[in-house]
């Protein structure tokens, strides 16, 4: 059987990790060693890691499934189309927060200007409490501006996740019962002394 080349990205070196941690636990593997009497584990996981890109190969279909599907979840989705009308939300979502912020400073500077000179006490009041209303206003817009973000970044990242961790799991299986467990076999019965 001949498998193609295949070099495991350095992010998942930790799953591949887990995976030998997974196969050097398991019945076949610990029978082998046990057979074997002064087998020794850590030459054994030694090889494997030095053959982590062999050991992998046999898993390289799904490997490629789970690369694509962690590459996807990465990339924003792309927006609706509107044809030439463009949503005017985001430049609200930009625009009511300084512009209220800018006018609140503004008004209350007036209105502390005036109320410190004692003229005009009407009206140093009435600019105090715009200058207020537009601050809780700039308020208002910095929040729903902020969770308006992150129920977005919330709800794709809900979309896209799934995918990946099916893909990942798919992979790990792959790995552990096609790379893993034949590859410990095969290096315990070729150094298993013949009768």
């Amino acid at each position: 059987m001949s498998l193609s080349p295949l070099r495991l990205q350095d992010r998942d070196r930790p799953d591949f990790e887990r995976v030998l941690q997974q196969a050097m636990g398991s019945e076949r593997v610990r029978t082998a060693l046990a057979r074997r009497g002064g087998a020794q584990p850590s030459l054994l996981r030694a090889r494997a890691r030095e053959s982590a890109d062999r050991i992998a190969a046999a898993a390289a279909e799904e490997y490629a499934a789970y690369t694509r599907a962690r590459s996807a979840a990465r990339r924003p989705s792309p927006a609706p189309r509107r044809g030439r009308r463009r949503s005017a939300l985001p430049v609200l979502g930009v625009l009511v927060p300084s512009v209220t912020a800018c006018a609140a400073v503004i008004l209350l500077l007036l209105g502390g200007v005036l109320d410190a000179t004692g003229s005009r006490a009407g009206l140093a009041a009435s600019l105090g409490t715009a200058g207020w209303v537009c601050a809780a206003v700039a308020g208002v817009a910095v929040t729903a501006g902020v969770l308006a973000m992150f129920i977005t970044a919330a709800r794709n990242r809900a979309v896209h996740r799934p995918g990946v961790d099916r893909a990942r799991e798919a992979w790990r299986s792959a790995l552990l019962e096609r790379g893993m467990l034949p590859f410990l076999t095969a290096e315990l019965n070729a150094s298993e002394p013949a009768e």
